[in-house]
């Protein structure tokens, strides 16, 4: 027995046509679909943990931050500035390396 499938894209004048759902509203701005959106991914992700991979928690909103104490923060800054100079050091060695090559490969050609 072959069945016949009957689909209608439209409705027929006998078929109740006050059954049919409302049309979907368009959200007024794009603001307002964001925000549809944002509330969406709360309601089936649920609200964010504050775990960030590869970085674990992160801290609270309402943790205000201190800057680091003027001691701590010298020697850091101290620091830093010693590994800028040691980069430095490093790239200019680099650079005359680079020199030497050319300055060779000029003297092969000639």
């Amino acid at each position: 027995m072959i069945s016949e499938r009957v689909t209608r894209s439209t409705p027929q004048p006998n078929m109740d046509t006050q059954a049919l759902p409302p049309p979907i509203a368009q959200p007024q701005s794009e603001a307002l679909a964001n925000n549809n959106v944002a509330t969406g991914y709360v309601k089936v992700f649920k609200a964010k943990s504050g775990y960030v991979k590869g970085l674990g928690m992160r801290p609270s909103s309402s943790v205000r931050r201190t800057i680091v104490g003027s001691e701590n923060n010298n020697e850091y800054v101290t620091h830093l500035e010693k590994k800028v100079g040691e980069q430095v050091e490093i790239i200019q060695e680099q650079g005359e390396k680079i020199q030497m090559q050319k300055e060779l490969k000029q003297s092969r050609r000639n």
